[in-house]
């Protein structure tokens, strides 16, 4: 059942032990929505453990909290309240036999599937980290400067940093709160911006693999087994090799994963809703950025994108 802003505030207050999970592959929104709603649940005296299935990127560790964010259910847990943030899905929420107590969803994504018992969808909003920010400060939630900054970070990341189609006036009006309350954008981007060794290695090899379709209307790049190894746990950094070259509408990242399974990040410029496109291989997300899983090999994983993706230009 979809749910107000006020509905899911009072779902919050109602409950007192609560299970928090993110989705695998977690990105600077999820990581940053999970942190904030778990600093803000304990500092009104709850119980909250985090979850995110295959752990926290290394590049979000800088925050404190992240440290606290578990691979698995804590067992012998006795939770009642479930709370799943950023998931469109709960299969992307990992495999998990979840505590069955009520539930809510606090999601951006326009392909939610409505999973669980009470949903807070704005898929108008940048990220879930831009719902979060309203629903503290407008509810008046005990938010500490962790939590402000997560929600910035959350923010940031998933407008790319304000720049982004999905960048609307509430967002900035959101980031601005948020630094009026605490929130560091200096702290965060200087964080963010670090680039290590190995990454500006995989950007090379990734950079390497560049090459268009659809006379140059889509781009192409590619993480092989190898590159993941390195550095797959950050692949959404290498997005937007392929989309920020002119004239490309479509940007597409193809990441191995194993020999027979490739994943999928897409992007669009200007028109191409790859969010359709994406539900086509069983994917979802947004108009200008989704993703998708498709069972078969780099290359022939690329063929059956392309002859999917040229209807979309």
């Amino acid at each position: 059942m979809k749910i107000s802003k006020d509905e899911a505030a009072a779902f919050l207050r109602a409950h007192e032990r609560f299970l928090l999970v993110g989705h695998i592959h977690a990105d600077g929104d999820d990581v940053g929505s999970i942190i904030a709603l778990h600093n803000v649940l304990t500092a009104m005296g709850k119980a909250a453990d985090m979850v995110i299935a295959d752990g926290a990127p290394e590049r979000f560790r800088f925050l404190p909290s992240a440290a606290a964010i578990r691979t698995a259910i804590p067992e012998r847990a006795d939770y009642d309240a479930l709370v799943f943030t950023d998931l469109s899905n709960i299969e992307r929420g990992g495999d998990f036999d979840f505590p069955k107590v009520p539930s809510l969803c606090i999601d951006h994504h326009i392909s939610n599937t409505e999973y669980t018992d009470y949903l807070y969808l704005r898929a108008d909003y940048a990220a879930t980290a831009e719902l979060l920010a309203e629903l503290f400060l407008d509810g008046g939630f005990p938010m500490d400067a962790e939590a402000r900054n997560a929600l910035y970070m959350g923010i940031g990341t998933d407008s790319g940093f304000f720049k982004f189609s999905n960048t609307s006036a509430h967002t900035l009006l959101m980031a601005s709160r948020l630094v009026e309350g605490g929130a560091e954008p200096a702290f965060i981007s200087n964080h963010l911006d670090v680039t290590t060794k190995v990454s500006m290695e995989v950007y090379r090899r990734v950079l390497d693999t560049l090459h268009y379709a659809a006379g140059g209307k889509i781009g192409i790049a590619a993480m092989d087994e190898t590159s993941m190894a390195m550095d797959g746990e950050n692949s959404d950094y290498y997005v937007s090799i392929p989309r920020r070259v002119e004239g490309v509408e479509i940007g597409v990242l193809l990441k191995a994963d194993g020999a027979d399974v490739t994943r999928l990040s897409i992007r669009s410029r200007e028109y191409a809703n790859v969010s359709e496109l994406a539900a086509h291989f069983g994917g979802g997300g947004h108009i200008r950025a989704a993703g998708c899983t498709i069972p078969l090999p780099l290359a022939e994983a690329e063929a059956a994108f392309l002859a999917e993706a040229e209807k979309y230009l």
